[in-house]
């Protein structure tokens, strides 16, 4: 399962693009499938899609929706991926992906945010 799901996880952090903008309600279903086709999303896109191929690999996955200390002032998602023997990781797609400066968002993946202390999310 581990690789399965750091698979997942890489290959969704290099292609797809980060758009900035408020998250709103998340319709997993569709904005999986429209992720794939735009290859751009918000945090609600990253992760629906991340769950949405987990489960269909066969990983059991939970989109989390909350605020994390680096979204104080909007809501951002994540993902909750079980692993080995019931455990869970925490995975954040969205930030793996790369980072935004001064209104740019610039590629750049960062694997530590597969498996992450729950500390580097909470707000």
């Amino acid at each position: 399962k581990m690789n399965i799901a750091r698979g997942i996880f890489r290959w969704i952090a290099e292609r797809v693009m980060y758009r900035s903008g408020a998250v709103g309600p998340v319709d997993e279903d569709s904005m999986a499938d429209d992720v794939l086709r735009l290859r751009s999303a918000l945090s609600a896109g990253y992760s629906a899609l991340y769950k949405a191929l987990c489960m269909a690999a066969g990983v059991n996955c939970f989109l989390i929706t909350g605020y994390s200390n680096r979204s104080t002032d909007s809501r951002h998602c994540w993902n909750a991926v079980e692993l080995e023997d019931g455990h869970f990781a925490l995975v954040d797609v969205t930030w793996a992906s790369g980072y935004v400066h001064q209104g740019n968002f610039y590629k750049r993946f960062n694997g530590f945010y597969f498996g992450t202390n729950p500390r580097h999310f909470v707000f």
